[in-house]
């Protein structure tokens, strides 16, 4: 075979030569390959992991875990840690609960109705001992209890025999934080404070 060059000169090329030249090429890219890759996996290996570690699941898990061990049908609002309700205000959160409403008194969740029956009708118990009414009636003000001792709330909406009387709407299954639930000690701080925008001062709460 010949080729020209930039002279136009013909120059003898052996086919010998030529495709042993090609194959040390080809070989020499298959051995650039692997190391390129090998590089690669080191810099994906040297970065640097971090790691979010969340209640929010756990708290999830224990109210799955509580509403498959009731009977009928119920929901339940767990809180994972202590003073670590969702909502400073039970009523108030007892509200994302499907058939759950509530009645507010000067913006504040006050009463919880079940199955949009009056508030009469639902039983209430802290510790599975029935709670008294601070009114004339049966109905339960929801905003008096501090929801820093409180560590879950089941709506049991369907009624069974085991139940007490007094809740033919359903019944709100109150459990506070007791003492060996937490291993160590635990001490939980929390302030606040109220802004007024007409004195621009900032009160405690």
């Amino acid at each position: 075979m010949k080729y020209l060059n930039q002279h136009h000169q013909s120059l003898p090329v052996q086919p010998k030569v030529l495709s042993r030249v090609i194959h040390q090429l080809f070989l020499g890219s298959l051995v650039c390959l692997p190391l390129h890759s090998v590089a690669q996996t080191a810099e994906e290996q040297n970065v640097e992991v971090i790691s979010v570690t969340g209640s929010y699941s756990k708290s999830l898990e224990k109210a799955v875990d509580l509403k498959q061990s009731n009977i009928g049908f119920s929901d339940s609002i767990v809180a994972t840690d202590i003073a670590d309700f969702p909502e400073q205000n039970l009523a108030e959160a007892l509200q994302r609960m499907p058939g759950v409403t509530i009645e507010r008194n000067k913006g504040l969740g006050d009463k919880v109705n079940v199955r949009s029956l009056p508030t009469e009708f639902t039983h209430v118990s802290i510790n599975d001992l029935a709670t008294a009414s601070g009114s004339g009636g049966r109905d339960v003000e929801f905003d008096i209890f501090a929801s820093e001792i409180i560590q879950s709330v089941t709506v049991q909406k369907s009624p069974t025999a085991a139940d007490e009387e007094g809740g033919i709407a359903g019944s709100v299954q109150i459990s506070t934080a007791r003492p060996f639930d937490f291993p160590g000690r635990k001490l939980i701080v929390s302030a606040e404070g109220a802004h007024n925008s007409i004195s621009e001062e900032v009160d405690p709460k």
